[in-house]
């Protein structure tokens, strides 16, 4: 197998390292080191969780100490960095953001909020800076869902903290909607 290095993919190594950097020491082997590529801002967006990469920026969820079931009402961000760190954008999403997802074919950047319960997602336009909310109904599992994949035309997403146990119910559902 050869590993091809591009600045895409050592900066995205950079922010994955970094993360596992906060978590205790990480040693890099040669020729990769371990940086800083960004950090939160205390009391605005703090509590990294989700990546993403679309068009040459990376977007990091932060989870702004809200409840994971979006029982308290406050609101994630979602900080667009351009590949040096730098801030490009932010963009306040209601509710604990726990996953990011870069749709294939529109390169919308789906953000999928609450993953213990009354789960929401939000699909962000980067290129327009627009944000469009959509949410579900009681979910089959009693909880929220939390990870998105794409599969041609078709989305799934992964159910989490199932409250009907023992639970039979899908760990994973498929998103189906007109407005999808």
């Amino acid at each position: 197998m050869k590993i091809q290095h591009s600045a895409r993919s050592i900066a995205l190594l950079s922010v994955l390292l970094t993360a596992l950097a906060a978590a205790g020491q990480v040693i890099a082997a040669v020729p990769y080191t371990v940086s800083t590529f960004a950090t939160g801002v205390a009391n605005v967006y703090f509590q990294p969780d989700s990546i993403a990469l679309v068009d040459g920026h990376i977007f990091i969820g932060y989870g702004n100490g809200a409840a994971p079931d979006g029982s308290d009402g406050k609101s994630s961000t979602i900080v667009e960095y351009k590949m040096n760190g730098d801030v490009a954008t932010t963009y306040s999403v209601v509710g604990h953001n726990d996953g990011l997802r870069v749709n294939p074919q529109t390169k919308e950047l789906w953000a999928m909020q609450n993953e213990d319960g009354s789960p929401n997602l939000v699909i962000i336009d980067t290129t327009k800076g627009t944000q469009t909310v959509y949410t579900f109904g009681p979910t089959p599992h009693g909880g929220g869902y939390d990870d998105i994949s794409f599969r041609g035309s078709d989305v799934f997403l992964s159910a989490s903290n199932p409250s009907n146990n023992p639970n039979f119910a899908p760990a994973v559902v498929e998103a189906t909607s007109a407005a999808l």
